[in-house]
């Protein structure tokens, strides 16, 4: 049998899987759709205050940056998996590379490409400074020569000569022996629950994006007008728990998540004002209970979801819901409101059950073998690791990925 793995699938979760394999002495080739690492993570900023708050970003970015010199690992970005064939001893795979369109040996970073694309935002692009990918991006989907339309401006204006828009796709062919599904989550589409807002009011965000302002900026502002909102709302189970989206399960992560970053905002901003909207509180992991109590002394905690926001006049968000003390509905005003949006089964998880030949559980992960058996798939050969299964945390994917490479080992006869 060959003695290599493929891991689909450069987040968290497959950078781990990947680095306990290739530090075992298996051969790794990781597979990732995107230009850049770290999936989500990539955005999720520091949690800590005064004290750490164990959300696990800092271990994250450390295992990406362990992945650049990591022994017996070949790593291939902007690629897909094309085809997926069984043959004797393992799988025969095809890649297909994407082309950058843009040499980095070449690019002396002028932005000259930046300035003069004509599409708004630029086509062209250096990722933001948190991205493990520092090399110049064309962003395909909206660039004008790839929509048939013609223009080459940044070919033309690249001084370097770095900017090659004729580059072509490319395939690649080789033999593994087993794989590992590392493909993680898609975020809940905030547009779905129309009546809170999100796309109507720009001060309707997602936790997602405020985690990204957060490690970008290391502020918050609000992005009507730049200003620092002084009372926030967080809205809990946005697109979790909720039969009316198809969705009836728990995220697990989002009340863990919420209540770090509201920690943190009141750390920040002591003279802010945090109020957390939710259902009820699923205090999952080690300490969270304790530190739930410690949050309760300075964050306002109501129990109901809210049924409207609009804006006033005022450049206000309007929130809609009920005090179920005194049994009346409440409209209270905020300057910001953050969608505590839920986890969903990634995008390409219908594509790859029919490529890989595996199953899906009643809320679209990746279906594994038993619930004693969450790394082990129906199909031999074919292991899963980190939230593609179904949610979990940082530090929880992290331990399912090590037993997805546990497991990859065993059977490969590697240990």
């Amino acid at each position: 049998m060959d003695k290599s793995v493929l891991v689909i699938g450069a987040g968290v979760a497959g950078i781990t899987t990947s680095l306990e394999l290739a530090n075992s002495g298996v051969q790794v080739v990781l597979v990732e759709k995107s230009p850049g690492l770290g999936g989500a993570v990539a955005s999720y900023c520091c949690k800590a205050t005064d004290q750490c708050n164990k959300c696990s970003v800092c271990v994250a970015n450390q295992k990406m940056e362990e992945l650049w010199s990591a022994p017996n690992l070949s790593l291939f970005t902007n690629s897909v998996i094309q085809k997926l064939a069984r043959s004797d001893g393992g799988f025969h795979i095809t890649v297909t590379h994407k082309p950058s369109y843009v040499d980095d040996d070449k690019c002396i970073r002028c932005q000259l490409c930046t300035e003069k694309c004509p599409t708004t935002p630029s086509s062209i692009f250096l990722p933001p400074p948190h991205s493990s990918l520092q090399s110049y991006v064309i962003d395909t989907d909206r660039c004008l020569h790839f929509q048939g339309k013609k223009c080459n401006l940044c070919q033309e204006v690249c001084p370097a000569g770095a900017v090659d828009l004729s580059q072509k796709e490319r395939e690649e062919n080789f033999q593994v022996g087993a794989i590992v599904v590392a493909t993680g989550f898609s975020p809940f589409d905030p547009t779905r629950k129309k009546r809170y807002g999100y796309g109507a009011y720009p001060d309707v965000i997602t936790a997602l994006e405020l985690e990204e302002q957060l490690r970008i900026e290391g502020k918050l502002s609000r992005p009507s007008d730049g200003n620092q909102p002084k009372q926030i709302a967080f809205i809990q189970c946005f697109g979790s728990r909720d039969a009316h989206v198809g969705n009836n399960y728990c995220s697990r992560v989002c009340c863990t998540y919420t209540m770090r970053l509201a920690n943190l905002l009141k750390f920040k901003h002591p003279d802010s004002s945090v109020t957390i909207f939710y259902m009820d509180i699923q205090t999952f992991g080690k300490e969270f209970e304790q530190f739930y109590q410690q949050c309760r002394q300075k964050i306002t905690f109501i129990r109901d979801m809210p049924s409207l926001i609009q804006q006033d006049g005022n450049n206000k968000l309007l929130i809609t819901y009920q005090d179920r003390k005194e049994g009346q509905v409440v409209r209270s005003n905020f300057d910001l409101a953050v969608l505590s949006v839920g986890l969903c089964p990634g995008e390409d998880t219908a594509k790859l059950v029919e490529l890989l030949g595996l199953q899906t559980n009643e809320h679209g992960f990746f279906k594994s073998l038993s619930p004693l058996q969450t790394n082990e798939t129906e199909a031999e050969g074919i292991f899963l690791a980190g939230t593609c299964q179904g949610p979990r945390d940082i530090s929880e994917s992290i331990a399912h990925s090590i037993g997805a490479a546990e497991k990859a080992l065993a059977y490969l006869g590697a240990e």
